[in-house]
């Protein structure tokens, strides 16, 4: 593989947005180089499957891709994620040395035994899109980004809620579990099975409770909760972005709670505020009009759209 470190110059240069340009206050600029870094940084070479590939005589492409060690573990088989296809030295290289680009990709996968190869590709990248079509990708979620600004949030009615501890883990983690979302990634694609879905579910609320993948959960205040959101608040990066932005990940309410999603996301903004986040962004699948009626009604707006594709290779 590349030394991809050399190619980050290449990439910030190429590169037009970046993911969270949608929001108008943050620096485009900083944000598209904290991807470029992320993209670049080191790894181990059995994971790595990053490379330039040339197609149509000179356009070179950046072919970004890794393996993913804890998910291979976890599904116990290959599992490998395309970071995306980046034209180097033209504005757009079309379709055709997509396909050849990702072709090439998928001959290093085979080759490092990867069974399960995805991709998260943003819409407007219709090229990657159509090449990845075209080679027998399945898009399994189309996943919209809603946004908004905090310092003028308000809501009437405040709701009583406390942060999750320990002894919240079981029950938090049987409400992810019971409460299948059908259109998430996991759940939609029927090569996952419903076993590994359901331990995923639980594996997230105690790592965010337990192990620091979230900054914070969120719960109802009450004795035996059965609603969550986790939160990211994403601090290491205030500064680069010019912005303090956070952001609400992951949720689940049980039956016996119903109602209580919107009181959580109220009550996250406000928190959001006292952590001094001036915005805050959040993803849900493009067929969950709930999520979506729910945050429009809070002020939340459209930001993005993007596709979840895999390709099972063996």
């Amino acid at each position: 593989m590349a030394a991809v470190d050399r190619l980050r110059g290449r990439l910030l240069s190429s590169l037009s947005g970046s993911p969270l340009d949608f929001i108008r206050r943050i620096n485009i600029e900083q944000d598209r180089a904290l991807l470029v870094e992320r993209l670049t940084a080191p790894l181990p070479a059995d994971e790595d499957f990053r490379f330039v590939h040339c197609s149509g005589g000179e356009t070179e492409l950046a072919v970004l891709a890794r393996k993913l060690a804890w998910d291979s573990n976890f599904f116990e088989y290959g599992v490998a994620r395309l970071d995306g296809v980046f034209p180097l030295n033209v504005a757009r290289a079309g379709v055709d040395a997509h396909r050849s680009a990702v072709m090439a990709l998928l001959d290093h996968a085979a080759a490092g035994d990867i069974t399960y190869l995805f991709a998260t590709i943003d819409a407007r990248d219709i090229d990657l899109l159509q090449a990845l079509g075209d080679l027998g990708f399945a898009v399994v979620e189309t996943r919209l980004y809603y946004h908004r600004e905090l310092e003028q949030y308000s809501y009437a009615d405040r709701f009583a809620v406390r942060a999750a501890t320990t002894a919240d883990v079981p029950l938090l983690s049987a409400a992810a579990r019971d409460t299948v979302n059908p259109f998430d990634r996991f759940h939609a694609d029927p090569f996952i099975s419903d076993a590994h879905a359901d331990r995923m579910m639980c594996t997230w609320v105690e790592a965010s409770i337990l192990s620091g993948f979230a900054d914070i959960t969120i719960v109802p205040d009450v004795a035996e909760p059965k609603a969550f959101c986790t939160v990211k608040y994403h601090k290491d990066k205030w500064d680069r972005w010019g912005l303090a932005v956070a952001q609400p990940v992951f949720s689940a309410v049980a039956p016996e709670f119903k109602g209580w999603y919107r009181k959580l996301i109220s009550e996250i903004s406000f928190h959001l505020k006292e952590q001094g986040a001036r915005h805050a962004f959040m993803t849900t699948q493009s067929t969950n009009p709930a999520v979506i009626w729910t945050w429009e009604s809070l002020g939340y707006r459209y930001g993005k759209s993007e596709h979840i594709l895999r390709k099972i290779l063996r």
